[in-house]
């Protein structure tokens, strides 16, 4: 896992919430749900950050020891400030788990990081495959499309 970086787009301009990442979630920030969730990763050896343009998120973070980095407020979307973190480090493999995911499924996590190294690709997101037709019409619902070759689209 130490060629692992793990980073957390965090941005409080959501228009379906607005500052979510801060939004409380067992009493604590939301954010910080999703960075606990994650420490069994950053226990086997892998770097979490949490990347944001918000000194809120940043307050936050050093409030709960939480490492954190500042992004550009020009980004578009949470792919872009995962890249602005991740050209600082020098990791071989890139990991971009949701700021709103504190359930994300760590057994699922660690499938895709043991298979990662074996493709030709260096960055991750998890996606999981449904037939649900309420989510297919659900715009509050992300959804992906893949080329045969697992290339996100």
């Amino acid at each position: 896992m130490e060629n692992w970086l793990i980073v957390i787009p965090a941005r409080l301009k959501s228009t379906r919430l607005p500052e979510k990442p801060l939004q409380l979630l067992g009493g604590k920030p939301l954010i910080v749900k999703v960075y606990e969730n994650l420490r069994p990763l950053e226990n086997e050896g892998a770097k979490i950050i949490i990347a944001t343009d918000s000194q809120k998120v940043i307050d936050i973070c050093k409030k709960f020891q939480i490492p954190v980095e500042l992004t550009s407020e020009k980004h578009p979307c949470g792919t872009d400030r995962v890249q602005e973190v991740a050209l600082r480090h020098s990791k071989q493999f890139i990991l971009n788990v949701q700021g709103d995911e504190p359930f994300v499924s760590i057994s699922d996590l660690k499938k895709l990081i043991n298979a990662l190294p074996l493709s030709k690709y260096k960055m991750g997101t998890l996606a999981y495959l449904s037939n649900n037709q309420e989510h297919w019409l659900d715009r509050n619902v992300v959804k992906g499309v893949w080329a045969t070759d697992g290339r996100a689209l």
